[in-house]
């Protein structure tokens, strides 16, 4: 309680040294990687043309954070948002689909149901909170195929061992659309799509935001 009071005191000072119109201050926002450096940092550069006096500090990390304790301001996650203590506001859902590289189908044939995915090298991630595999999502149903690499920490390796032939990777499809323009990686099983994974852009509940705070949501959640 002593830490919320002292941000809501911090809050206060930052919002009387914006009385003069133009935002300023630091804001604090830890977020994921592929949304990090695929969504979040091409945008982060479009608010930073036009309000040069925020200064913005991103955390770019799959692990959970403690607003209170870490001192964030915002954070974006992925999957349904449980926890009262936070308020969550909506970015979309985006779509997953399965890939691989041309050298690594020319030798192993693309899959044709999601039973001969048991057949593949597979790519898979960790959770970092809990340690368990992130399942793979199919029209099908849930997954969890044999899998040649468990990465921890770090999504995009994911995405560097499937370009490199070592697998067949699950990921977000705006996360190898450079991959795909440049003929890196191909899509596979497409009929076995439908899967989205919700992201969210997260707050504390209770605590005051500077002006510079919510000009950020505000422009997030448009954008």
């Amino acid at each position: 309680r002593c830490r919320q009071a002292l941000d809501l005191l911090a809050g206060g000072a930052k919002e009387l040294a914006s009385q003069s119109g133009s935002e300023r201050g630091t804001i604090r926002i830890s977020v994921g990687t592929p949304w990090g450096h695929h969504r979040l940092l091409p945008a982060l550069a479009a608010f930073a043309r036009t309000h040069p006096n925020i200064e913005l500090v991103v955390q770019i990390d799959n692990r959970n954070i403690d607003f209170v304790r870490d001192g964030y301001d915002l954070a974006i996650r992925l999957g349904e948002i449980r926890d009262q203590t936070l308020i969550a506001r909506n970015l979309g859902s985006f779509e997953v689909g399965i890939y691989g590289s041309p050298g690594y189908l020319a030798e192993h044939p693309a899959p044709r149901t999601a039973a001969e995915l048991a057949k593949h090298r597979c790519i898979g991630f960790v959770m970092p909170g809990s340690g368990r595999q992130l399942p793979w999502e199919l029209a099908s149903g849930e997954l969890a195929p044999p899998t040649a690499f468990k990465i921890q920490g770090d999504v995009l390796a994911m995405i560097t061992l499937a370009r490199e032939g070592a697998g067949l990777v699950q990921i977000y499809d705006f996360a190898v659309a450079r991959e795909l323009a440049r003929g890196e990686l191909v899509e596979v099983l497409a009929g076995e799509r439908g899967a989205s994974r919700p992201f969210s852009l997260l707050y504390p509940r209770g605590v005051t935001q500077t002006p510079a705070v919510k000009k950020l949501v505000a422009f997030l959640v448009k954008r």
